[in-house]
Formats: C-alpha cells, structure tokens, sequence
C-alpha cells in the first residue's frame, strides 16, 4: 500500500478511511462496508446517498473508521442504543 500525501487535501466525501495503523480504505470500500453491515444494497444510488453524509462529516483527520461509522449511524438514525431500550420499554411496558 503506498503513502498518502498528508499535505494533499482529497475532496470531501472521497477521503481514505483509517481502518487499523497499517490499513485504510477508500471511500468506496467504506461505503460499501456500510451498507453491507447495515443489510442494505450495494447499489450507486445508495452510495451516492451515503457519500452525501460523508461529506458532511466535520470530525478530526484523518478519517478513523470507528468515528465515522458512528458519525453515519447518527446522522441516519441508526443507534447501539436501540435494541436495549426496546427491551427495556417493553420490560417497563409488562410490569
């Protein structure tokens, strides 16, 4: 894998991804990675929609995978919070 510039600025939403200290991905292989752990079709409208979220990501640099995957959760309402609280609404509800 060759080094990235860090002096050379890429486009929003096409930025590499840091996945682990030897590891990034492009912006593709991220959004791909996304919509294929969220159950959804890896498709280019579905990309092109996910890459608009991306660009609206004003998070530290470089990019580090765990940040932006919560950074896309968030904004598209998905959140780790949802089945405990679902549980907990229908353990509340049958009391």
């Amino acid at each position: 894998m060759e080094p990235v510039e860090s002096s050379r600025r890429c486009k929003p939403g096409y930025e590499r991804v840091i996945v682990s200290a030897q590891e990034t991905w492009s912006s593709t292989a991220f959004l791909d990675y996304y919509l294929r752990t969220r159950k959804y079709a890896v498709t280019p409208s579905n990309r092109a929609l996910l890459r608009v979220v991306f660009r609206s990501y004003r998070g530290p640099r470089p990019i580090k995978v765990d940040d932006l995957i919560g950074f896309m959760d968030r904004r598209l309402g998905f959140t780790d919070q949802e089945p405990a609280a679902i549980h907990a609404a229908k353990d509340a509800a049958s009391a």
